[in-house]
């Protein structure tokens, strides 16, 4: 889990910021998107997710202290662990858009 919410992390401040802020470009291939569209559409669910991991590395790390299961933790954290329903629902269209990006880019 630790890992894992390093990677969000990165994933958040290295490109998902850069890019909502303007300091650094996409591949050209999306230039057909807004800023404000990029941003909304491929990272929609990140700062929530990441959130949510983090938390839950808390109550893991706390639980682990306490001698408390994780299996508790877990069903405490079901009901904000749908967040991850909303990102599978949004992955199919994210990753029809890379598609059609980046074949618009292989035609030319």
């Amino acid at each position: 889990e630790e890992a894992y919410v390093c990677s969000l992390s990165v994933l958040f401040l290295e490109f998902m910021l850069p890019l909502a802020n303007g300091s650094a470009e996409p591949p050209p291939e999306l230039d057909k998107l807004s800023k404000r569209a990029r941003v909304r559409v491929f990272f929609s669910h990140t700062r929530r997710i990441l959130d949510v991991n983090r938390k839950f590395l808390h109550e893991l790390n706390t639980a682990k202290e306490h001698g408390i299961g994780v299996g508790e933790v877990f069903a405490d954290f079901a009901p904000l662990l749908a967040v991850y329903g909303h990102y599978a629902e949004s992955h199919e269209r994210v990753s029809a858009l890379f598609r059609e990006a980046f074949e618009k880019k292989e035609a030319k």
